[in-house]
């Protein structure tokens, strides 16, 4: 009887095993949903639980990875590989603290291993923001070089909280080992390009155009750029292929018009600052304001007076074109005590304006002026 127990006990584990077996290979085939079958079938082990979790990991079901986990973990609570998943798992569906539990007890007790720290770091900028999560990026790059999502992760940080110098050297450190890494080159291009080192941002920049992958963000910078280093004629280049392969913007038509202004090609200005008028809601007033310096270098002085006005009335609380109303109807017309007045109006509105004194000065010289005129 004892013999017959054992064999039939022994036939049931072969038939649990075999069970197993299949269930595995219709996982490697990608036959999920009878992988899933099989292994709910089979004994039920922490090994199948896991491989459970595994199938809804990658069809994107995390909340049912996540029960799997736990149930292979009750059973086997110290298999690394699998605390390592539900970690991940966790954080994919915004369980931060729970993932960061996780990590932190993964990297407590392997803080050599660079998956560890780096997920570690997600889990920080998660819940503390980015500068939370440099200290383990930079860890996990410390014991892995080559670790790129890592690296990518900590000049992103760096570059969110402005510490531009160390993001630059980051980035060219993972260019020495991956030449061609196309993110390494975009993200040390926005560095320069924020450290106002624009040819420098230029050089990586149209790396990633060439290689065909350039964003809306990043043909704006390459325009910026190259507008910032005086290449007019390409500042207009790309600020068009953003107008015509992205989306149009007012601000692009106005940086338009301001290398056209630089170039000397007026009718051109004008056209690209109308489109940015058409474009621009609700206000304004910086258009206006770009209109008049356009009008102000052609010497129509009208023209300008009458943008100066509309961007006063546009946006009645910006005192530089409130000023350069009042300095522009100085230069145009003849009217004292309207001038006079135009510049105690600016004074009373923006008393702490930095141009108060030069208004101040200018409304006692019109005084005197009016005072010496000719009496009629």
């Amino acid at each position: 009887m004892k013999k017959l127990f054992l064999f039939f006990t022994f036939m049931v584990s072969c038939q649990l095993g075999a069970q197993r077996q299949i269930a595995d290979s219709l996982f490697a085939s990608g036959k999920y949903t009878e992988a899933i079958a099989n292994y709910k079938n089979a004994d039920p082990s922490a090994y199948n639980s896991f491989q459970i979790a595994r199938i809804y990991s990658q069809l994107g079901n995390n909340t049912k990875a996540i029960e799997n986990y736990k149930s292979g973990l009750e059973i086997d609570s110290l298999n690394v590989t699998a605390r390592f998943e539900y970690g991940k798992a966790l954080l994919a569906t915004n369980k931060k603290k729970e993932a960061l539990t996780v990590f932190d007890n993964l990297v407590k007790e392997q803080p050599g291993t660079a998956n560890y720290q780096y997920y570690l770091g997600k889990c920080k900028e998660s819940i503390g923001g980015p500068i939370a999560a440099v200290p383990y990026y930079q860890k996990a790059i410390s014991l892995n070089p080559e670790f790129t999502h890592a690296r990518t992760e900590l000049i992103t940080s760096l570059l969110v909280t402005k510490d531009l110098n160390a993001a630059i050297i980051i980035a060219q450190q993972g260019l020495k080992l991956s030449p061609d890494n196309m993110v390494l080159h975009s993200l040390l291009g926005q560095c320069y390009y924020h450290n106002q080192e624009y040819k420098s941002a230029l050089k990586h920049l149209k790396i990633v155009d060439e290689a065909g992958l350039i964003t809306e963000g990043l043909i704006k910078m390459l325009g910026a750029a190259s507008y910032q280093e005086r290449l007019y004629k390409d500042s207009i280049a790309y600020y068009e292929i953003g107008n015509n392969t992205f989306s149009q913007s007012s601000a692009s038509y106005m940086m338009i018009a301001k290398n056209h202004l630089k170039l000397e090609n007026y009718k051109e200005a004008i056209s690209n600052m109308d489109a940015a008028i058409v474009l621009k809601q609700p206000s304004l007033n910086q258009e206006y304001m770009q209109m008049a310096a356009i009008y102000y270098q052609m010497e129509d002085d009208k023209r300008m007076l009458e943008y100066l006005k509309k961007a006063k009335i546009e946006d009645p609380n910006d005192g530089v074109s409130a000023y350069q109303y009042c300095q522009a109807y100085d230069r145009l017309y003849t009217d004292i005590t309207a001038k006079i007045n135009n510049y105690k109006d600016f004074v009373e509105r923006f008393p702490k304006d930095p141009y108060v004194d030069l208004a101040n000065a200018r409304i006692s010289d019109l005084t005197k002026e009016r005072f010496l005129q000719p009496k009629k």
